[in-house]
C-alpha cells in the first residue's frame, strides 16, 4: 500500500528540523533587525594612538577619577579614568592579536612616558573562551594593511583595530589612567550570545511542542500494552499518529485477537474433557459400591470423589470468564464482611479489620471468588484469616493473613500455576485451583496479588484495586 510521505514519522521528523532551523534564522534576522547598532568599525589603530598620546599627559597629572577628553571628537570615541593602581588585565605580547600589538607598539612609540599597556577588556561569556584556542579578530578589511604588531609610521598603511577600546597605561611614576569605549555599550557585546541564548530557548519550546505532538500516539501505544495483559482483550490500541505508530497499534490489537481466540480454544478443550470425564466416574463409582470389602470400598469411593472435585473445578475454571462480566460499582469491605462472617457461620475463623464502605469499580461475582478462594485457603492452611481493607484514595488494599506454615519464598510464584499443591504434612482437599483463579480475577480488575510473610508467621496475602480499573503503582 502507497503511503502519503507526510503520513510517515520519518518526514515528519525531516519537517521538525527543517522548521526549527527556519525558527533560528528568522528569531536571529528579527534580533539584528531590532537591535541597537554598534559604532563604525574597525577603529584606525593610528587615530587611536595619536588620541592617547596626546591625551596621557594631562590625564596623569589630574587627581583619580574620571578625566574629562580635552578633544571634543576624541571624547566621541574614549573615557578617561585616573587610578592609582591596576591589578587586572592581560599583558599584551606575543600571544595578543597583531592590531592591538600594532596600536599598542605605536601607542608606546608616541608616548615614551607610557612603560606599560594592558589590555583590560572582559569579552562576555563565552567569547572570552576563543584566546584559549588561539582564535582571533577576522582578518583586516580592505583599505587596512595586514598587522604584524609593529609601530606604525605616518608614510605606511593603517591598521584596523577591531576593539574593543578597554586599556591600562601605567605612567613612569607608576600611576595608572585607565581608557574605554565611549560609543559601544556593553550590551552590544553581548548581544550575539544573547541572540543565541534566545534562540535556543525558543527553538527548544518549539521543539518540545512538535516533538510532544508526534509522540502523544507512542505514549498512548504505551498504556495500551500495559493495560493489555489486565483487560485481556477489551482495551484496543489506537491507531491515530503516523504511519509507523498506526502499524504497530494494528499488530496489537490482531496480537489480541489471537491470543482471546486460543484462550478461548483452551477452555472449550479443557469444558470438552472434563465433561467427558464425568461418565467413566459416575460409572467407576456405582462399580465402586458392589466392593465387598467396606475398608477398601470406602477408600476408593474417595479416591473417585477426589477425582470429580477436580473434574469439577476444572469444567468450572473453563467456564467461567470474568471478562465478560461488566463493571459496577461495589463495595469491597461489604463484600470481605460478608466472606467472613459466611466462614465464621460455618464454624471457620475470619475476622475483618477496615472501614464500612470501599466503592471502587469492579467485577464483583469475579473479585468475590477471588476473595473467597484466598480467605478459604487461609482458614484451611493457615487455621484462621485476618482481612484488613485500607482505602488509599486512588486504590484500595487488601491484606488476609493467617498463621499457618506459609510459603517457602523461592515457590510463592509456582503456588499460582493451575493444579499446583504444596507438599505438606496434612491431607487437605482441593484442586489446586484456588489462587490461580484469584489471580486471574484480580488482574482482570487491573491490580495485582502477591504473596509475603507475615507479622507474626504464617502467610500474608495482599491485593491491590485500582479505584477505576487501571494499572496501580506497585
Amino acid at each position: 500500500m502507497l503511503v502519503p510521505p507526510w503520513r510517515r514519522m520519518g518526514f515528519r521528523i525531516a519537517v521538525t528540523i527543517i522548521l526549527a532551523l527556519l525558527a533560528i534564522q528568522s528569531l536571529n534576522l528579527l534580533a539584528f533587525r531590532f537591535a541597537p547598532r554598534p559604532g563604525p568599525r574597525p577603529y584606525s589603530a593610528r587615530v587611536i594612538a595619536k588620541i592617547l598620546a596626546a591625551e596621557a599627559p594631562r590625564a596623569f597629572a589630574a587627581p583619580p577619577g574620571p578625566v574629562a577628553v580635552a578633544d571634543p571628537g576624541a571624547a566621541r570615541l574614549i573615557t578617561l579614568r585616573r587610578v592609582e593602581r591596576f591589578d587586572g588585565g592581560r599583558a599584551i605580547d606575543g600571544r595578543a592579536p597583531d592590531d592591538l600589538r600594532a596600536l599598542a607598539a605605536t601607542l608606546k612609540a608616541r608616548a615614551p612616558e607610557i612603560v606599560e599597556i594592558r589590555d583590560a577588556a572582559e569579552l562576555p561569556f563565552p567569547f572570552g573562551w576563543f584566546a584559549l584556542f588561539g582564535l582571533g579578530p577576522p582578518g583586516p578589511p580592505p583599505g587596512f594593511a595586514s598587522p604584524e604588531g609593529a609601530a606604525l609610521d605616518e608614510a605606511g598603511p593603517d591598521v584596523g583595530y577591531f576593539g574593543p577600546l578597554e586599556f591600562a597605561l601605567r605612567e613612569s611614576s607608576g600611576a595608572w589612567l585607565m581608557v574605554g569605549d565611549a560609543r559601544e555599550p556593553g550590551f552590544v557585546r553581548a548581544f550575539p550570545l544573547m541572540s543565541l541564548l534566545a534562540s535556543l530557548l525558543a527553538v527548544f519550546v518549539l521543539a518540545q511542542i512538535f516533538a510532544g505532538r508526534e509522540t502523544r500516539p507512542l505514549r498512548a501505544l504505551a498504556e495500551t500494552a500495559e493495560l493489555i495483559g489486565r483487560d485481556r482483550g477489551h482495551v484496543r490500541a489506537p491507531l491515530g499518529g503516523s504511519h509507523e505508530v498506526t502499524a504497530v497499534g494494528e499488530a496489537l490489537n490482531r496480537m489480541q485477537d489471537r491470543i482471546a481466540a486460543f484462550l478461548d480454544e483452551r477452555r472449550l478443550m479443557l469444558a470438552a474433557l472434563s465433561h467427558d470425564l464425568r461418565t467413566p466416574l459416575t460409572r467407576m463409582r456405582l462399580a465402586a459400591r458392589e466392593i465387598p470389602d467396606p475398608a477398601q470400598r470406602r477408600e476408593l469411593i474417595a479416591e473417585i470423589e477426589e477425582m470429580r472435585q477436580l473434574v469439577e473445578a476444572t469444567l468450572r475454571f473453563a467456564r467461567e470468564d470474568a471478562d465478560d462480566e461488566p463493571r459496577r460499582a461495589t463495595d469491597i469491605a461489604v463484600l470481605a464482611q460478608s466472606l467472613c462472617d459466611d466462614i465464621a457461620d460455618h464454624g471457620g475463623h475470619a475476622v475483618y479489620h477496615g472501614p464500612d464502605h470501599c466503592i471502587l469499580d469492579a467485577q464483583s461475582l469475579a473479585l468475590k471468588r477471588a476473595l473467597a478462594n484466598v480467605i478459604e485457603n487461609a482458614c484451611k492452611f493457615g487455621e484462621q484469616a485476618e482481612v484488613t481493607l485500607d482505602d488509599l484514595g486512588d486504590a484500595a488494599r487488601i491484606e488476609i493473613a493467617d498463621r499457618g506454615p506459609g510459603v517457602p519464598a523461592d515457590l510463592r510464584e509456582e503456588v499460582f500455576a493451575p493444579f499446583r499443591r504444596l507438599e505438606t504434612g496434612e491431607t487437605h482437599s482441593g484442586s489446586g485451583l484456588g489462587l490461580t483463579i484469584a489471580r486471574d480475577a484480580v488482574l482482570a480488575q487491573g491490580g495485582s496479588i502477591r504473596l509475603g510473610d507475615g507479622d507474626s508467621g504464617g502467610l500474608r496475602v495482599t491485593i491491590l484495586l485500582p479505584r477505576r480499573g487501571s494499572a496501580p503503582t506497585r
